[in-house]
């Protein structure tokens, strides 16, 4: 019997050790029937192993799933894979404030990275709701009181344009001005507000109160963040003469 499920993996393309002995004992323990592994598409890597190839994709917003039904009726009967741990279809999950938090926990503490980001949110809203009481009528409807929307436009007002590339020529390192990419652009903003917010005195203030106000002051194009990217940008032009040294390798 293992003569012969090793031949048709053979045939199949598996040649790794492990993901031969894996299917072995699968199928000796009747998890798997020999009649089903030619519909399985076999893939050997640094661990080996395999898996079936005809799963949709899995979908969480209501207006994509909407969508699909409307172009395609009978996707509903389609076969779907599971969901990856950090998915969720929930109304409260934000993947934005996931990788948020993924970038702000340390030494992996998850669970502490994720209450500090519900109370820096939770002080986002109390500040943004003393402002609204003590404005007056015609201010109140242009302050934001959603601490999500806050972030969103924090983060979005962070997002660099250009940065600056080191580039050695003639034994002179230049600093190169160049475009930057969407989710490098992302990834710099959250850096930022991130240190901005670990950047005050641990003795008098917070980690969740600082950041707290670094989003309100970031949604507004104020603070050290914003101020941090108008430098950059300025040292952006004024290497604009090396701009040319950004197409050579």
């Amino acid at each position: 019997m293992a003569s012969h499920i090793r031949t048709s993996l053979m045939l199949l393309g598996v040649r790794n050790a492990c993901a031969i002995a894996n299917t072995e004992r699968c199928i000796s323990g009747v998890l798997i029937p020999v009649r089903h592994l030619s519909r399985m598409r076999t893939r050997t890597g640094n661990k080996g192993g395999f898996w079936i190839d005809r799963l949709a994709p899995p979908l969480f917003d209501r207006t994509a799933i909407e969508r699909k039904l409307d172009e395609n009726p009978d996707s509903r009967f389609d076969k779907v894979a599971p969901a990856r741990i950090f998915q969720s279809s929930s109304a409260f999950s934000d993947p934005l404030v996931t990788k948020f938090t993924n970038m702000m926990m340390l030494e992996g503490m998850k669970d502490k990275a994720e209450e500090m980001m519900g109370r820096a949110l939770k002080a986002v809203k109390t500040i943004q709701l003393d402002r609204y009481h003590a404005a007056d009528e015609s201010t109140k409807p242009t302050i934001i009181i959603n601490p999500i929307k806050i972030f969103h436009k924090a983060v979005e007002n962070c997002k660099p344009v250009l940065a600056l590339a080191p580039l050695k020529r003639g034994g002179v390192t230049y600093q190169v001005p160049v475009s930057i990419l969407e989710k490098k652009a992302e990834w710099t903003s959250m850096k930022w507000l991130i240190l901005a917010g670990r950047d005050h005195d641990q003795k008098t203030d917070k980690f969740r109160n600082a950041l707290a106000r670094e989003l309100i002051a970031a949604s507004n194009n104020e603070g050290k963040v914003i101020k941090r990217k108008f430098d950059l940008h300025k040292q952006c032009e004024a290497n604009k003469a090396y701009a040319h040294y950004r197409w050579s390798k």
